[in-house]
């Protein structure tokens, strides 16, 4: 059986990817965000679903539009203050331990914003409608860990209408 066939897919595969990336990595470029997907892989356990873990990167005064998310994700701010925004759902924040010990989850809900410093984390689940921006003259570097649905996209802007107060 000839190799030539197999590398040949390989480096096809290999150049989708790297040419894939780079037009995701240019089209975030543009709102003044660069997610960098540092790797991937397809876990048995969790069949249909990619895991993946990102650098992203946002501009001083950037606001990240309103959107959810097509599975868990994980975040670990790495630099800058995150303003982060509960449209709705449920979000798990552990601040940056102090003198080593770690500090207690907080559960944020609708309509909570708070801010993440570096060392905090935030778990999203699944369909948490939230907004993110970095309202500092620092850019922001934030570590993610996703598994997503990879029949969806990973993000999903959401246009939330305001509803009449009773």
């Amino acid at each position: 059986m000839s190799r030539k066939p197999t590398y040949a897919v390989v480096l096809i595969a290999l150049l989708a990817v790297a040419f894939g990336l780079s037009g995701a990595i240019s089209r975030a470029q543009n709102t003044g965000t660069v997610r960098e997907v540092l790797v991937t892989g397809k876990p048995v356990a969790a069949p249909g679903h990619l895991l993946q873990l990102q650098r992203v990167t946002i501009a001083p005064h950037t606001k990240l539009p309103t959107h959810i998310h097509a599975g868990m994700q994980a975040a670990w701010i790495s630099s800058g203050v995150l303003t982060y925004t509960i449209v709705q759902g449920e979000a798990l924040v552990t601040r940056a331990p102090v003198n080593g010990t770690p500090s207690p989850t907080e559960a944020f809900t609708d309509g909570s914003t708070t801010d993440l410093h570096p060392g905090d984390s935030v778990v999203e689940t699944e369909g948490l409608v939230h907004y993110a921006e970095n309202q500092t003259d620092e850019p922001i570097e934030i570590f993610i860990a996703s598994l997503f649905d990879e029949s969806q996209p990973g993000t999903q802007v959401v246009h939330i209408e305001a509803t009449p107060e009773a």
